[in-house]
């Protein structure tokens, strides 16, 4: 059970990727994962996710992410250990159930949003 546990933290990770575009956010792939199953990991698979998470906003730029935007992320998340960005998932999901049934990706975002406000999408 524990291997599968683990199995899923990993496949969600390496699966995870989000990029902003036109100040529209698309996430891929949005059925992996809801929102809730982050409440049901143990601290070692939150920062497994965290990690992974990260990793992929980080090779977004591959696909087409602005690298003005992950540059500002890099920035807000340089001096934050894997630790600290999963704590920051996990108070913003306990606070709010109402998005439990979402993507977790879409509300990891969400979460980074609220703790880099630099990082939110500015209007043209």
């Amino acid at each position: 059970m524990k291997k599968r546990r683990i199995g899923t933290v990993i496949l969600l990770f390496l699966l995870t990727v989000s990029f902003a575009q036109e100040n529209k956010t698309v996430f891929f792939p949005s059925s992996y994962g809801k929102t809730k199953e982050f409440n049901d990991f143990s601290a070692a698979e939150k920062n497994a996710y965290s990690v992974g998470f990260i990793n992929g906003l980080a090779v977004s730029g591959v696909i087409g992410a602005d690298p003005k935007r992950l540059a500002i992320l890099e920035s807000c998340i340089h001096p934050m250990d894997s630790t600290q960005v999963a704590a920051i998932l996990d108070k913003y999901i306990k606070d709010q159930p109402e998005l439990w049934h979402e993507p977790l990706a879409m509300n990891s975002y969400n979460a980074l949003l609220g703790a880099c406000p630099n990082l939110k999408p500015t209007s043209h």
